[in-house]
């Protein structure tokens, strides 16, 4: 990754963190509209990793979204690859510079 792209992933880095929280706290609520917002944010997870190199990390948040549009969900292994993708948001976290301070 150059190092415009990766300072622009450490910029970014709190709003994925975020996302990755809406997908859990969506799915403990697990009423419709947690589970809907839940969804979405796993979308763009999947999409915006993706752009940024991290397909892997990307492929987690796109098995949560496949597993939350299936007409059977299993909220339990659902929370498990949450969990799972955090710990990888904290593992790229980890590669990535500290953002300036504005």
């Amino acid at each position: 990754m150059d190092d415009r792209l990766t300072a622009l992933a450490a910029e970014f880095l709190p709003e994925w963190r975020q996302r990755a929280s809406s997908i859990s706290d969506g799915i403990a609520i697990a009423s419709a509209a947690g589970l809907e917002a839940a969804e979405l944010a796993a979308h763009q997870l999947a999409g915006v990793l993706g752009s940024f190199g991290f397909g892997d990390v990307g492929a987690i948040a796109r098995t949560i979204e496949d597993r939350l549009r299936a007409p059977i969900q299993d909220l339990e292994g659902v929370a498990s690859l949450a969990a799972e993708l955090r710990d990888a948001l904290e593992a790229i976290a980890a590669t990535l510079p500290k953002p300036r301070e504005p």
